[in-house]
């Protein structure tokens, strides 16, 4: 389709520049609400670690504090989740919850959540909890989370390795022993985080009456975060609303689940009150999801032309799978006989590692952590290429995996019947409109921030 006539090499302005630049922005931060108050948390300063004893009775006295919660406490309101993609075959992961219970896997997890009537106050009482930790040996690499003996980080798992896989296709060995000449080299990729402006943030308000939770929150993904939510807390869709205002920054680090974020979202249905979580830059860095840790060990084969005829190549990456995906192109570029050994460690004491870019799929496919999704059938290789066995699905569909308990406290039931359900005309659309137990509808009224809506996206049922 040809380009329109005069865009070509033209400056364009962006739309939402002059709301921007003059200061009319909406961001989570700018979010006040009637009895609103802010939550801290005491934090992991042990890479791995057993949790001996938690005292809490100096920061349940600090001055402005309305709640304490422990990973106890939020167990009773939130179910345990496992995030796995679903089109690797054999995947595991440990269960999580949105505090520590019993054990500690990385610096900056969260402990104790507390809640005050200003975030300073908050951070006051959260030095006076007394945690004490029984060191256990840390695990900070890929390769010694693999390694014969490595201490268990998810015991129950019986070892550290999340996934693994091999491919093939040809002959790979006996191209080698024919090779002219054999290069052998190895890669490594250190981690890294995206760092946007506007630091990771929610304001959760629950109406224990109606059971209806509203959460703002600066993400990527609030349709996803609405299903999420909605399954872990036990509260219908229909009752649960999410609202990305004004993003400042993600370079994907707002696709997941946080514990930090479903902690926030739990104080808020326990003290039926809105809070108010944002990071500061120091818990953006221990908290924050990680990428790219990788070693990748290839051998390239070639004729006496140079002609590349095999390759070997074997990967071991941190959490989950990142650039393994990148085996497919090899192969394309190749066109020979190869071979590739996949091992993914998810079992090492440093922070949570993902994807930190969005994919060409839906925003649902990009997280690795407790995301809800349907299995997608992973695509065809390129018939250019050599036949491969094994497969590695180009998209990183996942999905929750709500471990089983035997008993469970929910938020109290709705004591209305008049509540109304609010439903989207279409999932990208902030034009809603609002149904009545009585059927009639109308216009979306304004939020309670005082925006008419506009420039931010609502996910609702």
């Amino acid at each position: 389709m040809p380009a329109p006539a005069g865009h070509i090499g033209a400056r364009v302005k962006r739309g939402d520049d002059p709301r921007l630049l003059t200061g009319r922005g909406r961001y989570v931060d700018d979010l006040t609400l009637p009895r609103m108050v802010h939550v801290a948390f005491v934090r992991s300063v042990h890479a791995h670690a057993r949790l001996a004893r938690v005292a809490l009775d100096g920061a349940r006295r600090a001055p402005g504090v309305v709640g304490v919660l422990t990973g106890e406490d939020v167990a009773r309101l939130c179910q345990p989740y496992r995030g796995v993609l679903l089109h690797y075959k054999g995947m595991k992961t440990g269960a999580m919850l949105p505090l520590a219970v019993g054990r500690v896997r990385y610096v900056g997890e969260p402990i104790v959540a507390l809640a005050a009537r200003s975030r300073a106050a908050a951070e006051d009482a959260a030095a006076l909890v007394d945690v004490e930790c029984e060191p256990l040996a840390p695990v900070l690499t890929p390769a010694a989370a693999l390694a014969l003996g490595a201490p268990l980080i998810h015991p129950e798992l019986g070892d550290n390795l999340l996934y693994e896989t091999r491919l093939a296709a040809g002959d790979p060995d006996g191209a080698f022993a024919a090779a002219h000449r054999v290069w052998t080299r190895t890669f490594t990729t250190g981690r890294h985080t995206g760092v946007p402006l506007e630091p990771r943030g929610l304001v959760a308000d629950y109406e224990p009456a109606t059971r209806a939770l509203t959460v703002w929150i600066s993400t990527q993904v609030p349709h996803m975060m609405q299903a999420v939510l909605a399954e872990l807390f036990g509260l219908p869709e229909h009752r649960l609303r999410v609202i990305a205002p004004d993003v400042g920054g993600s370079f994907g680090i707002k696709i997941h689940v946080y514990q930090d974020d479903m902690a926030a979202c739990a104080m808020a249905l326990t003290l039926g009150r809105p809070v108010k979580f944002v990071a500061d830059r120091r818990e953006s860095f221990l908290s924050d999801i990680h990428a790219r840790e990788q070693t990748i060990r290839v051998e390239v084969a070639a004729d006496r032309d140079g002609v590349l005829t095999a390759m070997r190549a074997s990967i071991e990456a941190a959490a989950v799978p990142i650039r393994p995906i990148r085996a497919r192109a090899w192969w394309k570029a190749a066109r020979c006989s190869a071979s590739c050994r996949v091992r993914i460690a998810c079992g090492t004491t440093t922070a949570p590692c993902a994807s930190s870019r969005r994919t060409r799929s839906s925003p649902r496919s990009t997280a690795p952590w407790g995301i809800r999704s349907p299995p997608r059938s992973p695509r065809a290789w390129s018939s250019s290429s050599p036949a491969i066995s094994g497969s590695i699905p180009p998209s990183y569909a996942a999905a929750i995996s709500c471990a089983p308990r035997t008993s469970r406290t929910r938020p109290p039931p709705a004591t209305s019947t008049t509540a109304a359900a609010i439903t989207p005309r279409s999932p990208d659309s902030w034009r809603s409109r609002r149904t009545t137990a009585s059927g009639a509808s109308r216009r979306r009224p304004a939020a309670r921030d005082g925006t008419s809506g506009s420039g931010s996206r609502a996910s609702s049922n």
